[in-house]
């Protein structure tokens, strides 16, 4: 297992799922694809490349990826990750909110568990 590696409590029995921590700009192309094959799924109209992602990811603000997202691969393949970012309100208190991809092809039944 790699040193960036995340270990979650009961994750889904996916043979060869494993979580990591972003590894800056090796992940995004992997992203790039992870993205283009969602939106597709989802008929949403976005076009990106890993140039973009990597300009839009280097103006940031109240997220750091090494420790705000979480990457997901099986057999090392990324197929899914997620962001999350916060941002002050007005009255001093804070909101997060998240995004993520996931490829369709791990979206199926197949993956899903019961809730405990």
């Amino acid at each position: 297992m790699s040193t960036d590696a995340i270990l979650l409590p009961n994750p889904p029995a996916i043979p060869g799922l494993t979580f990591r921590h972003f590894r800056g700009a090796a992940d995004f192309p992997p992203m790039v694809a992870v993205i283009t094959a969602s939106v597709e799924a989802d008929k949403i109209e976005r076009v990106q490349t890993a140039e973009e992602l990597e300009r839009n990811y280097s103006h940031l603000t109240n997220c750091d990826p090494a420790q705000d997202m979480l990457m997901a691969e099986v057999n090392g393949q990324v197929v899914a990750y997620g962001r999350v970012e916060w941002a002050k309100l007005d009255g001093g208190e804070r909101t997060y909110t998240h995004l993520g991809y996931v490829r369709p092809v791990k979206r199926g039944s197949v993956y899903r568990r019961p809730l405990d």
